[in-house]
Formats: C-alpha cells, sequence, structure tokens
C-alpha cells in the first residue's frame, strides 16, 4: 500500500463533506441539531473548512509523490 493513502481518503472525505455542505447551503435545506435549529451560514463555513481540509490533503499526498 502506498503511503499516500490516508491523504487521499481523508482527502476525497472532507471532499464530499464540503459538496454536501454546499448543495445543503445552495438548497436551504433545514437543519437540526436536538432542538436548535443550525443556520443556512453555518453550511458556507463548514464548506469552507472541509474544502480547505481537501485541498491540504490532496496537497500533502502530492508533495509525498515527489
Amino acid at each position: 500500500m502506498k503511503e499516500n493513502t490516508y491523504e487521499l481518503v481523508s482527502g476525497g472525505v472532507f471532499g464530499a463533506i464540503a459538496a454536501l455542505q454546499a448543495t445543503r447551503a445552495i438548497l436551504k435545506v433545514p437543519a437540526q441539531v436536538g432542538s436548535r435549529e443550525v443556520p443556512v451560514w453555518a453550511s458556507w463555513v463548514a464548506m469552507v473548512a472541509g474544502g480547505s481540509l481537501c485541498a491540504w490533503a490532496f496537497r500533502a499526498a502530492r508533495k509525498r509523490n515527489f
């Protein structure tokens, strides 16, 4: 198994999370945690965070190849 498998898998997972958060924000799907409603702007924040972690993981995997 390659050394960068962890980075590739985590990059894919964070990318999927970012895409799902963006979809929720665009479609304005309501979300609730317990009895509290989660505002749509929180999905934009989560999308930026997930996208950043995705890019970071893929960049780390790419550095290992060189």
